[in-house]
């Protein structure tokens, strides 16, 4: 859900807003995160700006009442904060779980999480989309001077730190960066360069994610694509920005759902696509940089078609991981998009490529001037973390939440922090699923007939365990957490297999139900994590699963091979054609002869080349012994440059598929998918 444009503090005001006269701001020193069962001290800088007859009164009072609720919504503590100079204090000690710290008069709310602080290496799993570059932007300057959007952009970073996240996912505005051929703002309009430097003091690494592309790069109006025309100085440009950014990088994903995003008004077929994918991992490779490359960043799984383009067309070489979204969906969905997304790389000859979910969240309903309700942000919480244990057990290689700091459009909001950067329920939920299951490996699920004292029922149960214990991560994607009006949901746990402790989805105790010999598990939440003996559970553990054969596809070794100095890159006249993601429809010219034009980039800057271009029928044609080509031509390449031609192809005599393919008399060097629509 990446835009193309910069989000506003207006329409950021808009998303999780807080009165834009706030009368409390959070002290810079305020992470939202505290230590269990210790005092902390929490102060809010107080403004009287707008302020009520009834806030006035209590500020003449000397202090504001305060009232302390858990995740459930159960009020846990009360008091009154005192107030001098104009600071608000108040001192809390509460266990584990989230918290909302509610000053009724001032009608403020902030989130709380305590938790634990992990020890040890952090599990590269858990990462998190952050998009601090548009979402939480420093001011250049500001008359006055405003210190609270860089104290915010400070507090979202500590909290990814706190929580152990690995990676954040970052957005580049590549067109700001870089305005000519070997030209760079580094710090740009929204201070790029200082919040790189600035991860990476810190030890998080950051996914460079773009989808844009500079003015000087594009093709000639009218071409209607929004990719580069010129593939040598893109490898280039991005030779350059991996190479300042290397000690800040953790990956760099080409594009945002190009399987989904309409541009000009039409979707876009692959080929259009994978040749700057190709691009990048060449400039990369070449300046001997070696931060992995991904591709994709799709929307969705289903396009067969697209998916078929982007193999045929040789992505799946030039990159080291795959990528997709889930946006809105639940755990199951994200099983069935591994699954698909698997089939798809094992019939490339991909196994064991490393897939990764760079967007995942559920959003609520944009409310302008209200913060979320308690429920809208629990049912957020369950689909994050729901998620978040499905793609752990079925082998996904890292797993970013989406968004940290509220991320708006026309009718919704994706969030996991407020306007202050103070947490929600979803941010408390992942980071207890980050202590939770951090380096503990999927081994099975658990053998358990769930039966409820009310629907839904509960499938599966997968289990994680490290050499100490295991952990059952019980999740129901149709839990409604917070409006359970018919009473407490209860999972049954029917097995001779005894329970250590529970926890909620937040990290708060829960207490396992028992009667008559019978043990529920609550459930209200959607999660719950059951902690076992690892040396009991095996007897209990089903291996057989869609999700552990999954993994065992992901633990396959997937070594990408180099890549030749050679792409190929389809210039389609688009007023001839009109265009999807499924591929060009001709609406003007000859199918029986229709002109293929197509560009050869030559990325050796050593020696001058002469190849031969073929054109086949079909994406398996170029295999078969006995193929011969539809139309070829040779041409010779200057070291560093690129070269047109034109090949006329019989499109009656395809089956919709035109492959391209470049190479010598023994070696193929690139190929390229051009897909046709029927009429």
């Amino acid at each position: 859900m990446m835009k193309h444009h910069i989000v506003t503090p207006l329409l950021l005001t808009l998303a999780l807003a807080l009165p834009v006269a706030a009368q409390l701001v959070p002290a810079a020193k305020v992470t939202g995160v505290i230590a269990p069962q210790k005092a902390a001290t929490l102060e809010f800088q107080y403004t009287a700006a707008g302020i009520s007859k009834e806030a006035l009164a209590e500020t003449s009072a000397g202090g504001f009442a305060y009232v302390v609720s858990d995740y459930a919504g159960a009020k846990v503590a009360q008091g009154k904060a005192p107030f001098a100079n104009n600071t608000v204090t108040l001192t809390l000690t509460l266990p584990p779980g989230y918290y909302d710290v509610t000053f009724p008069v001032l009608k403020q709310t902030f989130g709380l999480i305590s938790l634990a602080t992990l020890k040890g290496q952090k599990d590269p799993f858990f990462c998190l989309d952050a998009e601090l570059s548009w979402l939480a932007p420093e001011q250049q300057s500001a008359d006055p001077p405003d210190d609270r959007p860089r104290a915010r952009r400070q507090r979202l970073m500590t909290l990814m730190q706190q929580l152990s996240v690995d990676i954040a996912r970052e957005r580049l505005i590549w067109h700001d960066l870089n305005t000519g051929v070997g030209k760079f703002n580094w710090e740009g309009s929204l201070r790029f360069d200082s919040l790189r430097k600035r991860y990476a003091l810190v030890g998080l690494g950051v996914l460079e994610a773009f989808d844009d592309t500079p003015e000087y790069l594009l093709h000639p109006t009218p071409s209607r694509t929004p990719y580069p025309a010129d593939l040598v100085a893109t490898s280039q440009a991005w030779a350059a920005i991996a190479n300042r950014w290397k000690d800040a990088h953790a990956g760099i994903e080409v594009w945002s759902e190009p399987d989904a995003r309409a541009y000009y008004g039409n979707l876009l077929p692959a080929d259009q696509y994978v040749p700057m994918v190709k691009a990048v991992s060449r400039g990369l490779s070449s300046a001997k940089i070696h931060t992995p490359v991904g591709g994709g960043a799709l929307g969705s799984l289903d396009n067969a078609a697209f998916l078929r383009g982007l193999s045929g067309g040789g992505l799946l070489r030039a990159v080291d991981f795959v990528s997709f979204h889930n946006n809105d969906g639940g755990g199951e969905s994200v099983r069935e998009q591994v699954a698909a997304c698997r089939k798809w790389l094992t019939q490339a000859g991909a196994d064991g490529m490393e897939i990764w979910i760079t967007q995942s969240g559920k959003s609520w309903p944009l409310k302008p001037g209200e913060r979320p309700t308690a429920a809208e942000e629990a049912a957020s919480a369950l689909s994050i973390v729901a998620k978040a244990i499905e793609a752990r057990a079925c082998g996904v290689e890292r797993y970013f939440p989406f968004s940290l700091p509220p991320s708006p459009d026309d009718k919704r909001v994706f969030a996991m922090t407020d306007n202050d950067g103070l947490p929600l329920r979803p941010l408390a939920a992942y980071g207890a699923c980050i202590a939770t299951l951090t380096n503990r490996a999927y081994v099975g699920d658990l053998a358990l007939v769930t039966k409820w004292t009310r629907e839904p029922l509960v499938e599966r149960a997968p289990v994680f365990a490290d050499n100490a214990t295991a952990v059952v991560a019980i999740y129901c994607d149709s839990v409604k957490p917070g409006q359970n009006k018919s009473g407490p949901v209860m999972c049954d746990w029917d097995l001779e297999l005894p329970i250590l402790h529970v926890l909620g989805i937040d990290g708060r105790e829960l207490k396992p139900v028992t009667d008559g010999g019978r043990t529920q598990i609550p459930l209200d939440d959607g999660v719950a994590y059951v902690f076992v003996s690892v040396r009991e559970v095996d007897k209990h553990l089903r291996v057989d699963t869609e999700a552990m054969r999954l993994t065992r596809l992901a633990r396959q070794v997937h070594t990408r091979q180099p890549l030749p100095p050679i792409v190929l890159q389809h210039l389609p006249d688009f007023a001839s054609v009109q265009t999807s993601s499924h591929g060009y429809k001709i609406t003007k010219g000859d199918a029986k002869n229709w002109p293929i034009a197509i560009r050869v980039n030559n990325f050796s800057y050593e020696e001058e080349l002469t190849l031969t271009v073929r054109a086949y029928a079909g994406a398996t044609a170029a295999t078969a012994a006995s193929a011969k080509p539809l139309a070829a031509k040779t041409v010779t390449l200057e070291a560093g440059k690129n070269a047109d031609l034109t090949l006329p192809i019989d499109l009656t005599q395809t089956d919709n598929e035109v492959l391209i393919t470049i190479g010598d008399d023994h070696n193929e060097l690139d190929r390229l998918l051009i897909q046709f629509v029927k009429p």
